[in-house]
This record gives structure tokens, sequence and C-alpha cells, in this order.
């Protein structure tokens, strides 16, 4: 479990250093954060496709950062990302 955490934590990392500084500001187009917990899972099984796996789920690496950024930001959507991220590698 320890080592899963470690992995989800530099998850959070990756996409918060490849996006900079941006300014997060919350709205209506809050991320899902199970759905990018399903892609950033993907990502750690295959990162030589990210590419093509970003582009499946019509995201661009800046909008995918973006959205992580957002649910790192907000502890409550970090919360239901770490849950599913779980949830998929329990299942595996």
């Amino acid at each position: 479990m320890k080592k899963y955490s470690y992995l989800l934590f530099v998850l959070f990392i990756i996409a918060l250093f490849l996006g900079g500084c941006a300014v997060l500001r919350s709205g209506p187009d809050t991320p899902d954060p199970e759905r990018l917990a399903q892609i950033g899972y993907q990502l750690q099984q295959n990162p030589g496709d990210s590419e093509q796996i970003l582009k499946q789920h019509d995201l661009s690496q800046q909008e995918f950062t973006e959205q992580m950024q957002r649910i790192s930001s907000e502890p409550q959507l970090a919360e239901q990302y770490r849950d599913e991220f779980y949830r998929l590698m329990e299942e595996d």
C-alpha cells in the first residue's frame, strides 16, 4: 500500500510541474476525479503511450495537467481521485 501511495504522490507532483504555476479557479468546469484516475492509471501502466491515451480521452497534455492541478488543490477531489486510483490498482 505504501508503494501505491508513493506512485499516486509522484503522479500529482508530475502533473504540477508539467503545468507550471497556472492559477486555478473553481467553477462549473470542475474535473471528474474518477475519470482522471482512470486516465492516470492507464498512463502509469503504459507510460510510452501517453499521447495516444490522452488523445483517446480527448485531452491534450496541458489539459490533463491543468485538471490534475485542480484535483490536487482541492482535498475532496483529491480524495475521490485517490479512492478510484486505489480501486483500479486492486482490480489488477
